[in-house]
């Protein structure tokens, strides 16, 4: 069997994201996938790998704009692409989605996500940690009383991607030269 190319792209304000990031990445691995772990910032192509995992952070609802960017300028090839993204950022005790209200995807990436139609859409705990945070984050975090601490549930990652691993050994593999060309409008809001 071909091995699958995956990308593990993460954007992360003060690491914790990459951290689950590498989790994912390091499970993948363990799976004997081909696997690259890589920043947002970076702005890898796509065009390299068969399948896609992104990480992004969340603050004030929004997800990081490296991430969001990456997705509507590579809309068109990851449209066709197997694509699971994570994002992490509420934090306390409790189901992630319930504290932001249940919006997973937030209201400006609604329509990218009806055009990318990602496998899986997962919302996962974060960390708040004062001494990472600015003046204007802590008082931002103080005005709201958002929990502090670190509450990602490691198990609940892993076993994610243990399930993309699965979904990506059951599949074949496609390269991108077999891909069908598709004609999409980038969608730029």
């Amino acid at each position: 069997m071909e091995t699958t190319n995956v990308l593990v792209l993460h954007a992360s304000k003060h690491g914790a994201t990459r951290q689950i990031a590498e989790q994912v990445w390091r499970t993948l691995r363990d799976a004997g996938l081909h696997v690259e772990l890589r920043a947002a910032e970076d702005s890898p192509h796509p065009a390299r790998y068969q399948a896609v995992v992104l990480g992004t952070a969340i603050y004030i609802g929004q997800w990081r704009s490296e991430a969001s960017d990456w997705l509507r300028q590579h809309q068109a090839l990851l449209s066709r692409m197997p694509l699971w993204i994570f994002a992490s950022g509420p934090t306390g005790k409790g189901d992630p989605a319930e504290l932001l209200k249940g919006e997973v995807v937030p209201p400006k990436m609604q329509t990218l996500m009806q055009v990318l139609k990602p496998r899986d859409i997962r919302l996962f705990h974060g960390v708040l940690r004062p001494d990472d945070m600015n003046v204007l984050e802590r008082l931002t975090i103080k005005m709201v009383k958002a929990p502090l601490g670190d509450f990602r549930d490691w198990k609940a990652i892993e076993h994610w991607a243990e399930d993309i691993a699965g979904d990506l050994q059951r599949s074949q593999p496609e390269s991108s030269e077999t891909l069908p060309k598709l004609e999409i409008e980038p969608i730029t809001a």
